[in-house]
């Protein structure tokens, strides 16, 4: 087969994404993958080439071995300028790929654990994603309800530079946690490792998307503004499994693309329907428990409970 360089994305969470892009491109091809995070492809036939320029990239590369890109055709993938497609289909258009068709992460053998991870609302400094946070108080509520049943497991990475000249800034309320990985204390694979393992988590637009969907983890997803990028149709693909998502949208999505805009993100009986999905998160922990399923392995080809 030909060779082919993909320059692939930096950023976990788009990373996650792409790997169902370059998934269907080793069918056609010897790829080598400009990535700074080889285990998203470790178990595909793929040669991945070292890049990433911020501090959490570039922590997760040391310690590698890598390959050097050859002289043959170059793609890259993007999804930016397909605003009115998901994100998954915008990245395989890019590099010539009619559609992705399996989304997944590498099998990883967890233990179901009684805890819930949470992402606090969080803003970058050089990149004001102000709009596609969701409120911090809504995270808050479902930390407090979550509390009685869960422990509770936050992680950001707050105090830090993050390779844009500062660190994160979080939104104010944080939501309650029993324990807090707020320094960028994990790495990658720690970080695969909490998720997969949990019972659920809580957040907003952004890697813990993608990355609970394809590890089958139940999630409670609350929406902020700027629908033009971070609105279901766009971060959701027919191929992802979306079945243990629960979707908390604003009343009025705001379809602006604007990162520094207000955004309305009221959602009505939030308290209420937030109460109705722990309700119904503990009732299928329990038959889990009862059942006796303790391991699991996770994969995009397996059910996690």
């Amino acid at each position: 087969m030909a060779d082919l360089v993909v320059q692939g994305m930096e950023w976990l969470g788009d990373s996650i994404y792409q790997r169902a892009v370059v998934r269907e491109l080793v069918k056609d091809y010897d790829v080598y993958l400009e990535t700074p995070w080889p285990q998203i492809v470790s178990d595909l036939p793929i040669k991945c080439v070292k890049t990433g320029r911020f501090r959490f990239q570039q922590k997760n590369t040391q310690g590698r071995i890598w390959y050097r890109a050859p002289a043959c055709e170059r793609r890259i993938v993007k999804y930016r300028s397909n605003p009115g497609k998901s994100m998954l289909l915008a990245m395989c258009e890019s590099v010539g790929v009619r559609s992705a068709i399996t989304f997944d992460l590498p099998a990883i053998d967890v233990v179901l654990e009684p805890y819930v991870l949470i992402r606090p609302a969080s803003v970058r400094h050089g990149w004001k994603g102000d709009a596609r946070s969701p409120k911090a108080e809504y995270l808050a509520t479902a930390a407090d309800k979550l509390r009685r049943h869960f422990r509770i497991i936050s992680v950001a990475d707050f105090g830090q530079s993050t390779g844009f000249g500062g660190p994160d800034r979080p939104l104010l309320p944080l939501p309650y946690a029993d324990q807090q990985y707020h320094s960028g204390e994990l790495s990658a694979d720690e970080l695969f490792a909490l998720v997969a393992g949990a019972a659920a988590v809580v957040g907003g637009v952004g890697w813990l998307v993608p990355m609970a969907v394809a590890y089958r983890v139940p999630m409670l997803l609350i929406f902020g503004g700027c629908g033009l990028h971070n609105a279901p149709n766009r971060i959701f693909d027919p191929c992802m499994d979306t079945s243990r998502v629960e979707k908390l949208i604003p009343d009025e999505l705001c379809p602006c693309g604007d990162h520094d805009h207000e955004c309305n993100k009221t959602i009505s009986n939030v308290e209420e329907r937030i109460e109705r999905w722990v309700f119904r998160l503990v009732a299928g922990c329990e038959s889990a428990m009862v059942a006796g399923i303790g391991n699991r392995l996770v994969s995009g080809n397996c059910a996690a409970v």
